[in-house]
Order: C-alpha cells, then structure tokens, then sequence
C-alpha cells in the first residue's frame, strides 16, 4: 500500500501544502489512532468561547488562569476569540499540538496569545518570543486567524526564530558579561595585593593590571545591562513572568546583581572606600556564584528534556563560569583563605579582599527539583514535545533513586501519600474505590523528574459510563467528538476532561511533582501496573 496522502482542511476548503509539509502532515497523521488517523486534518480557525479556550489550554498543560487574565487585559469585558490549531515536532520525530488563540478586543486590534498567557502583537513577534524550542518545527496555515474556509496555504518552519541580536545580547548577558565583571574584579583586586606586597616596587605592572580590571568591569557591566534590560522588558511586554520563582526572570536579577556589585566596588576603589569596594566585590563573585548554581540545577532538572546540542551549549556555559570561580584559588589563595604574594612570600591580608566566600562555587543540585508546573515556573506542557536521549549520548547523572518503602511510591513521604489519598478520595466520591499509583512511581524506577501517574481504576461499563456522562454529545468531527473516541479506545480519561483539574492542581501541591490522574478502564491499554493503592481515610 502507499503513503497516506494527507488531506488538510480550513473549514469546506482544501489548503495547499509544499512537499515538505505534506511529509510532515503524513508522519503527524500516522500517530493518530486508527479512527483518526484516515479523517480530514482541520487547520481553520474558528471562533471559540470561555468553556472551550479553557478546555483547550488545560488540555495542552497550559495556565488557565494567566490566559484568562490575558484575554480580559486586550479582549476587554466581551471578547472575540478564534482559535487557530498548529502541530509541532522535535528533532526527533516526535509530534505534539498546540493552540494559538487571536484575541479582538473593543477597537478592533487583534493581539495573539498563546496557552501561557503571553501575548504578542503578530506572527513574526510569536516566532521570536514564544517558549518553544529553536529546533522544533511548526506545521501552520500561511495566514493565521483567517475564518476557517478561506482558501489558503498550510506551511512549516522553526516553531521559534532566535535572531542574531537576540543570541548577541543571550551571549553577553550570561556568559561574556558576568565573566568580564567577576574577572576585573579579580584583576583589581590582585592589583592591590601586588602593590602591598612589594611595598611599592610592582607599582608599574599592577597599575596597568588594575585598569584592565576596570575597563573589564564597565564593558561586561554594559553587556549585562543591555541583554537584561532588553529582556525583562520583552517579559513585561508579552505578558509573561516576572517572579523570582521563573529561572530565566531569576537569572536576569542575578545577573544585575552581579553588575551591581563590580561597578559598585570599581566607584568605591575610585573613591578611596577600600572597605565598601571589598565588600562589592565580594558581592559581585557571590551573585555569579549563585548563578552558576543555578544554571547547574536548571541544567540538571532540564537534562531529559534537551537536545544534545543544547546541553553541550549549556555545559560549556556551567563549566566557563565555574571556572571563573576558581580562579582566586588556582595560587592566590593559601589556605588560611588570604591572598599571597609571590615575591613576598608569607601571606599578606589586602586593603580589597576580593577573594570569594568558601562556599561560593556551586552547590550540586537536589535530586528531587522543583515542581515544574509551579507558580511563575514555565509547566512541562503536554503541548510541548520532550526530546529523548539521543544514541551515543550520556544520559542525565543518576544520584541514585529514592529507596522504594513498602506500599509508598518512591520519591514519596508516608505523610505526603496520606494526604494526597484523603485529599483525592474526597473528590472522587463513589466513582471507584480502586485508586492507585503506576508507572516509574509504583515500579521504583522513576528518575528525579519523573510524574506520579495516578489511576482511577473502574470497570468496562463504569467507564463508558462515566466519559459519556462527562463529554455528553459532542458535535461530529470536533475536537471534542476525537477526545471522546480516544477515550474509549484507550480506555483513558484524563483529569481536564473529567473535571478533575482542580485535585490534580491540590495534589501537585501536595507531592511537590507533576501528576498524571485519570480514569483508566480494566483492562484497557493503560491498565499497567504493578499498583500502590492510595490510603482510605
């Protein structure tokens, strides 16, 4: 038999595809399920109201609430909102989908926004500043946002376009810049040792040494300024997070108190304030110290979830910067923590320490990070596509997983499991007695990111019962109508579509890790254990 010959649609009309983005329509189709997979693939954009748009972005792991709110800021009291339907695929092959949603507000300009709640002025503004990775690529209508039955052109491209500015400014604020600050640190600092060390006689060399430091100080001071500011003002402008809690807002602060610190100690040198000058160059290494730290751990949670092009990026960026921090004690540093003089010979305690606290370099990250889907933290999205580990590639450090105790999921407490099963049995009510924890969590093979899957379990009838009772009589070929025929072929019914959202959101908060519950039929194909029932009372 030969290729399926894939069949897109806006509305009654046919779009036009390219060869290579009718090859990716084809691959996409073949990983729909059997009764999907021969029907016709809709890309119209069609107009959508506050059940359905919400329907639509819990179901692809996106913040219901930041949209909602977004929807209000630019579509004003009574909106019109159409929704337009991309596919994504990764480097590897694999297929995910996602939403962009076209919000008109009460003058009439339209402003897209996307799951996450940020907003964007047009298509070109979505491709630069969305969330998605530079190596995905996005099967889209030419035009976004035309009523669904214009004729038109389905297209594919990167699903994001990092421009040569936007890597220039990415580079100097977190690399070259903070570098640059914590090295003319060190190099003024060192200036000043050399001058007391040799009462005066390397006065010539530490000169020129210590203006270098400066001119370090102010050109990476400049860098980090730039990218910063740059930045967080595209974070204000599209809507997104400014929390402490969101990595790349976090960086950036860290960032600027990294500036903050080396220009803070090269004014008070000019001053003559050795002590103030001291104390911001110690601030200035602690910053950076912290956010290599960082980096290590966002490298660490992030490690599955990377091309091996990004984590040898992100590598060399963790092992530059720290080894900038051990510079001070690669022979300027003896033990006793003071600075010595190589002419000299005994230690000398100098006017500017600018050596770094001992517990400035990074500390390994925990095994068990944070919660991904927590406030102000962009949440592993079921939209967005995970990259697997590519052959030949070192799979993420193994710290060891958490030794599974009799009846408690591992990476569990006792006193988390009790809650979570008091918590979840309330709201479940005469559904099923039978619920349980599967998959890595049940089995003890989980790694640190791993999701708890959680299972209502009901019998075969119960469960037609149950997806009929929750999904009602969708209209034919709607989305919703695909859920619904998944559902039963599956035999799967996750926690968006059972209403369940909100105990799913409780019980992350309460094991502190992204859960998968749903309601799984007996028998089906995701009734896999082995099983941990989850406590009663």
């Amino acid at each position: 038999m030969g290729p399926l010959t894939p069949e897109v649609v806006s509305g009654p009309n046919k779009l036009t595809m390219d060869p290579a983005t009718s090859g990716m329509v084809n691959d996409y189709r073949k990983t729909l399920p059997s009764d999907l997979s021969a029907g016709q693939l809709n890309f119209g954009s069609t107009p959508v109201a506050a059940p359905r748009w919400n329907q639509l972005v819990g179901q692809e792991g996106g913040d219901v609430s930041k949209f909602n709110s977004m929807v209000n800021e630019v579509g004003g009291p009574n909106p019109q909102v159409t929704r337009t339907p991309l596919v994504l695929r990764s480097d590897k092959g694999e297929f995910g989908t996602a939403s962009l949603f076209q919000v008109k507000g009460p003058d009439g300009k339209t402003t897209l926004v996307d799951g996450q709640g940020a907003k964007y002025t047009d298509m070109n503004d979505y491709l630069e500043n969305n969330d998605l990775d530079d190596s995905w690529t996005m099967v889209r209508p030419a035009n976004p946002g035309a009523p669904a039955g214009a004729e038109g052109q389905l297209i594919s491209g990167p699903a994001h376009n990092t421009t040569f500015g936007q890597q220039v400014d990415k580079i100097g604020t977190q690399v070259a810049g903070p570098a640059m600050v914590v090295g003319g640190a060190l190099m003024v600092g060192a200036s000043a040792v050399g001058e007391v060390g040799t009462i005066g006689l390397a006065t010539p060399v530490a000169v020129p040494t210590g203006a270098v430091g400066v001119g370090l100080i102010a050109s990476g001071s400049a860098l980090i300024a730039n990218g910063t500011a740059k930045d967080l003002i595209s974070r204000y402008q599209h809507g997104r997070s400014l929390s402490i809690t969101d990595p790349q807002a976090r960086a950036d602060y860290l960032n600027l108190a990294t500036l903050a610190g080396g220009a803070g100690g090269a004014v008070a040198r000019g001053l003559g304030a050795a002590g103030v000058a001291a104390a911001s160059d110690r601030a200035a290494v602690g910053a950076f110290g912290a956010l290599t730290a960082d980096q290590g751990k966002q490298l660490y949670d992030d490690w599955g979830s990377l091309t091996p092009q990004q984590r040898t990026e992100r590598a060399a960026q963790l092992g530059t910067n720290t080894a900038l921090l051990g510079l001070p004690a690669a022979g300027r540093l003896s033990p006793e923590g003071t600075l010595r003089s190589p002419e000299s010979g005994p230690n000398l305690k100098p006017s500017t320490d600018v050596s770094p606290a001992k517990d400035a370099a990074p500390k390994a990250p925990d095994v068990a990070p944070a919660d991904k889907a927590g406030a102000g933290a962009a949440p592993a999205r079921e939209s967005q596509l995970a990259a697997p580990d590519a052959a030949g590639v070192a799979p993420r450090p193994q710290v060891g997983p958490t030794p599974l105790q009799a009846g408690i999921p591992q990476g569990v407490t006792p006193e988390q499991f009790q809650q979570a099963g008091s918590a979840l049995r309330k709201v479940i009510g005469d559904i099923s007695d039978d619920i349980a924890v599967h998959g890595s969590r049940g089995a003890g093979t989980a790694r640190p990111d791993s999701d708890i899957d959680i299972a209502i379990r009901v019998n075969p009838e119960k469960f037609d019962q149950v997806v009929r009772e929750r999904m009602g009589e969708p209209n034919p070929g709607s989305a919703k109508e695909d859920s619904l025929k998944y559902a039963l072929s599956e035999g799967k019914f996750t926690a968006g579509r059972a209403g369940y959202r909100q105990v799913r959101n409780q019980l992350q908060e309460i094991l502190g890790r992204k859960v998968d519950l749903s309601i799984v039929r007996i028998g089906g194909n995701f009734d896999q254990g082995p099983y941990i029932q989850l406590p009663k009372g």
